[in-house]
């Protein structure tokens, strides 16, 4: 359960950071309010962030748990793209690189979302201030309009998606 806690809390300042560049993570200002059965496998809820509410939906497996969320409250997680992978042991020739990887993962998706070579699809974060900006998408190098968040942890990477 702490877990889940803190992906939700992690997802609602991924969020808020992208409305407010001057957003910190401080967790106990982001108070979450999860569906009630701890068992399972998908639990919904509304974390309220001190830039307004973010409606989340978590993942819950064995091996991992994923969270996606969203400032509008309803509905939008319905169209919400995501993926997980877990990384290959570079004792097996894997790419122990998660941000390659999962921008790599990200990006297949995308190239078949949009019916282009994966080679056309470039994920970039750029230096602002003293922070790194969220990831921007290029097609062909153009932005693209995706709103895309990669993640990594351990052995696995994640992003999701929305067209924005």
């Amino acid at each position: 359960m702490l877990w889940t806690l803190w992906a939700a809390k992690e997802t609602a300042y991924k969020i808020a950071s992208k409305a407010d560049l001057l957003a910190v993570f401080t967790p106990r200002l982001y108070p979450v309010v999860l569906s009630p059965d701890d068992y399972e496998p998908t639990r919904s809820g509304v974390v309220y962030s001190p830039q307004g509410p973010v409606a989340i939906r978590v993942s819950i497996t064995p091996d991992y748990l994923h969270c996606i969320g969203a400032t509008q409250l309803s509905g939008i997680l319905d169209h919400v793209l995501w993926d997980t992978e877990r990384l290959s042991p570079a004792k097996e020739g894997g790419d122990h690189d998660p941000s390659a990887a999962v921008r790599r993962l990200a990006g297949r998706r995308l190239a078949a979302l949009l019916d282009v070579p994966a080679v056309d699809i470039d994920i970039r974060r750029f230096q602002d201030m003293d922070r790194w900006t969220p990831p921007t998408t290029y097609v062909e190098g153009q932005p693209a309009r995706f709103d895309l968040s990669l993640s990594h942890d351990g052995d696995f990477v994640a992003y999701a998606l929305v067209a924005a």
